[in-house]
């Protein structure tokens, strides 16, 4: 269900009705409003509209059950209370833990781009989870990898006895079990021999994807590689592009690129590497 179907159809009227069904004191018992309040740093009144919304689609869902991470709790109860006032049995809350983003601090989110897909490919998922800091590996043993307690204690007390260098060896076998969660059994076997071969022995990964050239991309049949970076998606523009050139990150096979402005024609690439950094790759074609 969209919740536009009715939150989309609310006049101000409803809008009003609605807000008088709570108090601010009743807000700022939230624990992120209260620090702030007391803090004397601005809450806007569409915050303070925020969990009434929200608790409204749990009303006209006649929802059962809501589940949500730890930082919804207020959410979900405002929703309870709007029920009762509506007759409604009120829904019952279960939250959950919040998971830290692949670099910490942060709870993960896509909009950080400190995330793991669920359905990105699985070498991209391997190579994510290897990069975690090694304080986030109990955590991540404990949410991602949907084992019983029982396990995810006894690994865990293998994390904490584990030398420096042999944390490693755990951290792969956090990717492989997470890696077979969403690909199958033997994908995170694969994802690793794969991530072995890139960042270990300093191969190209199996499945480089290939970039056409456009001939309208052409200016007198040659093209700069910082506009190549740009077009086949390893740069998010031609000065990016130039930059990176700069910073001696860009390779075309294993010769780096060093003059920000260096131009090819076609043929001079054709079936070349362009990489940027370790994980960033492109084979260009020329037609």
């Amino acid at each position: 269900r969209h919740n536009s179907e009715w939150l989309g159809e609310m006049g101000i009227d409803d809008v009003l009705r609605l807000a008088a069904r709570s108090t601010v004191a009743r807000m700022l018992e939230r624990d992120d409003f209260a620090r702030r309040y007391e803090a004397g740093s601005p809450i806007s009144v569409m915050e303070l509209l925020y969990p009434l919304l929200q608790g409204w689609d749990s009303v006209m869902v006649r929802a059962d059950v809501e589940v949500g991470g730890t930082d919804q709790l207020f959410n979900l109860l405002a929703a309870r209370g709007l029920q009762e006032h509506e007759g409604q049995p009120a829904q019952v809350v279960m939250t959950m833990p919040l998971l830290v983003g692949i670099g910490g601090g942060d709870k993960m989110s896509k909009s950080l781009d400190n995330y793991v897909g669920v359905t990105e490919p699985s070498a991209e998922q391997f190579g994510k989870l290897m990069r975690i800091r090694d304080e986030l590996m109990p955590e991540y043993f404990e949410l991602t990898t949907g084992w019983h307690p029982d396990r995810v204690a006894e690994v865990l007390g293998e994390v904490e006895r584990a030398a420096p260098a042999d944390r490693a060896r755990l951290k792969r076998l956090l990717a492989r079990t997470v890696v077979d969660l969403y690909h199958g059994d033997g994908a995170g076997d694969r994802a690793e021999a794969e991530f072995d071969r890139v960042h270990k022995e300093h191969e190209a990964p199996s499945d480089v994807p290939d970039y056409v050239i456009p001939p309208e991309e052409l200016r007198e049949g040659r093209i700069e590689v910082a506009r190549l970076l740009a077009l086949a998606g390893l740069a998010a523009s031609n000065r990016e592009g130039r930059r990176k050139i700069g910073e001696g990150g860009v390779y075309l096979d294993d010769e780096r690129v060093t003059d920000p402005s260096l131009e090819v024609a076609p043929e001079e690439v054709d079936g070349r590497l362009l990489r940027l950094g370790r994980r960033a790759w492109a084979r260009i074609r020329a037609r």
